[in-house]
């Protein structure tokens, strides 16, 4: 407690008052500090998935988190609950400080349309999480991944003829960095939410990006990558 009206120097959450008839006190008011716990940590893209955020997955940059205390009572819907929200960063980070101990929902929204959720940390895979905390404690594994039914393919060859076609023994060229951009939450190509996700090809020349988002989705490739020749992208 950090005041009371009685003793703002030495709180102790209790105040007198002297009333006289018919008077209205309405200014007895107590004040609390937060508390000390954490509730955190990202909301990604799970290309294969798994329910792991494995290297190369791109965070969610905009998911909405909302984080619902239950209040004193810990009732969800009890009458005291309170409701804090923020949003992922560009990793698809998420951190709420100064909690209280109790019982809380972490909850996400907003998504990218098309996803499917695969893993929360309470299970069920249904975009929330149930949450405990003791006093001061900070639980960082609260992460959420989903992922898309939508795909795309590339090879990348030497067309040695220049027909635009990959015929007979035209190779394939190995180790290009290819770019597959997705529209982010905002659904619109080109702004800071796009989901960015990178492959390299193989020694067929062949690379793919599969498990994301349908919608406006661009592929492009790293000119450094390439020998020199006469060679053209072709889409699978």
């Amino acid at each position: 407690i950090t005041f009371d009206p009685d003793g703002p120097a030495n709180p102790d959450g209790s105040t007198e008052v002297t009333l006289s008839g018919g008077q209205t006190v309405d200014d007895l008011d107590f004040g609390y500090t937060a508390g000390t716990g954490s509730i955190g940590d990202n909301v990604w893209l799970d290309l294969d998935g798994d329910g792991i955020r494995d290297i190369g997955e791109p965070g969610i940059e905009g998911a909405t988190v909302t984080l619902t205390y239950l209040g004193p009572d810990g009732v969800l819907g009890g009458g005291d609950d309170e409701v804090f929200v923020t949003t992922g960063d560009a990793g698809g980070h998420y951190l709420f400080t100064d909690l209280p101990a109790g019982n809380f929902v972490v909850t996400i929204s907003n998504l990218p349309a098309g996803l499917t959720p695969t893993n929360d940390p309470d299970g069920g895979a249904d975009r929330t999480s149930a949450v405990t905390l003791t006093p001061g404690e900070r639980d960082l594994d609260q992460d959420f991944g989903f992922v898309g039914s939508a795909a795309v393919g590339d090879t990348i060859f030497i067309d040695t003829n220049g027909n635009g076609v990959q015929d007979g023994l035209e190779p394939g060229v190995a180790g290009v960095t290819v770019t597959v951009t997705s529209a982010g939450v905002d659904g619109v190509l080109g702004t800071a939410d796009d989901i960015v996700v990178t492959a390299i090809t193989n020694s067929l020349g062949k690379s793919s990006v599969v498990g994301l988002p349908p919608g406006a989705t661009t592929v492009s490739y790293d000119p450094a990558g390439l020998p020199n020749g006469d060679l053209t992208f072709k889409p699978v």
